[in-house]
């Protein structure tokens, strides 16, 4: 057995399981991966294609990955749009932060973390939840993890 971050099950607090992710064989659409919460319900979809596709239900609709977290022109980290504001992904230190975009003081929202066994740890602040991006977060985790090529 392979563990794949395009097949595993998210855990959050007490080891509940959160979101579960499946890809190909184990999804219900070849070529896709899909994120459900712990009702079965698709919070987001990834579809593997030349470009890949991605969408996060009830947040945005079906766009190119390389759009939506598309890559800075010096490459050094990754502009993410959610709901009219921008947000970067930036890796420091082992690991990959998110902060909102265009601020003088930014405040860290999130971050990445691959332990030396290959556990991938997602730390969210409960200010990003509060703004909606737990759901946003956990696909741009896996498309960030994934070893696919996403631009």
């Amino acid at each position: 057995m392979s563990p794949s971050i395009l097949n595993c099950t998210i855990l959050g607090r007490n080891n509940f399981p959160y979101f579960r992710v499946t890809t190909d064989s184990d999804s219900d659409i070849p070529g896709y991966t899909s994120v459900r919460n712990p009702e079965g319900t698709a919070v987001g979809l990834i579809e593997w294609k030349d470009q890949p596709m991605v969408e996060v239900r009830n947040v945005f609709g079906k766009q190119c990955v390389s759009k939506w977290l598309a890559l800075s022109c010096d490459a050094g980290h990754r502009i993410m749009k959610v709901a009219g504001e921008k947000y970067i992904w930036a890796p420091r230190k082992g690991a990959i932060y998110l902060y909102p975009a265009g601020t003088s003081t930014p405040e860290l929202l999130a971050r990445i973390i691959r332990a030396a066994n290959g556990t991938i740890s997602l730390e969210i602040t409960p200010s990003a939840i509060s703004a909606g991006l737990l759901e946003t977060c956990v696909v741009a985790t896996v498309l960030l993890q994934c070893g696919h090529k996403i631009d």
